[in-house]
């Protein structure tokens, strides 16, 4: 038997972000913040794992059912950060968990260290934080947003529906993953349009934000949270420069670390497997003051 389930949205100054909710209403409350072009089914095998747990999985602005962004409001690490807390509040969440796969880690990872006494746990799935970019770059990678940008808004966007088993397969070779795992995403991430269905991720996410934290910025972040942290990386998962992977793990003071068999959606792929180290680092844990 599954976690229950149940779907709902909020209204955060005039965005409509949806949400999922798993598991019971008194359960420990653990947002959990999908990755890049994913939504929130991604913890649904997860939820069935740790089903005592009040999991809370967002579908990030500009993915899912969530609204887009306006077209002159671009896309911006800090603003999924900021919407974090918006949603705990919006959910009188005093002090909850934070639990992130990929870009979601890297942003479960800097809202923590901006509310440390919000965040009562953190885990990072496949993600220590965000990419970082170099101060001398930042004026390049704006002009390069800016020149993607207009390009983009001349020519015209053509989203062909597609059958779902065509969307399924598109999925798992945009990233490797279990058939089972691209049918959840899916399932959430498109929505029917005559007779097949369109992925409904705003087009944009796929090109380059037009302003990013450098390194330096980022271990300030990671130097200021203060809450129990695992971070699961896999075995066969995304590599990132061991040499940053390295700084910022030392960057957090109380870091506990793991390997597990898999790819870089292992907690969806086998979420037995993930759940059994999130599960008890989970069970000492409590948001009471």
């Amino acid at each position: 038997m599954g976690a229950e389930i149940l779907d709902a949205e909020v209204e955060l100054d005039g965005l409509r972000l949806a949400y999922r909710e798993y598991g019971p209403a008194d359960g420990l409350p653990v947002l959990c913040l999908h990755g890049w072009l994913d939504n929130a089914a991604s913890f649904a095998p997860l939820a069935d794992e740790l089903p005592a747990l009040r999991l809370i999985a967002p579908d990030l602005a500009g993915h899912g059912q969530s609204d887009h962004r306006a077209p002159s409001v671009a896309y911006h690490y800090l603003d999924w950060v900021v919407e974090v807390i918006k949603l705990a509040d919006e959910l009188r969440l005093s002090r909850f968990v934070l639990l992130g796969h990929s870009m979601g880690a890297g942003i479960a990872a800097l809202a923590a260290g901006t509310w440390p006494d919000r965040v009562a746990g953190l885990v990072l799935l496949e993600g220590s934080g965000p990419r970082p970019v170099r101060a001398s770059d930042v004026p390049r990678v704006l002009a390069m947003h800016w020149a993607a940008e207009r390009k983009a808004r001349s020519i015209p966007w053509r989203n062909r529906p597609a059958a779902m088993k065509t969307a399924v397969r598109a999925r798992m070779v945009s990233s490797p993953l279990s058939r089972r795992a691209a049918e959840l995403l899916a399932e959430r991430g498109t929505r029917p349009v005559g007779d097949g269905v369109i992925w409904s991720n705003d087009r944009r996410l796929s090109r380059l934000q037009p302003a990013q934290l450098s390194e330096e910025q980022i271990l300030i972040f990671l130097g200021a949270i203060r809450c129990p942290t695992l971070h699961v990386e896999a075995v066969d998962g995304i590599h990132y420069n061991a040499e940053i992977v390295g700084a910022r793990k030392a960057a957090i003071r109380d870091y506990h670390g793991v390997m597990v068999p898999g790819q870089h959606h292992v907690h969806m792929d086998d979420a037995t497997t993930v759940a059994a180290h999130v599960g008890p680092f989970l069970g000492g844990l409590s948001v009471d003051s």
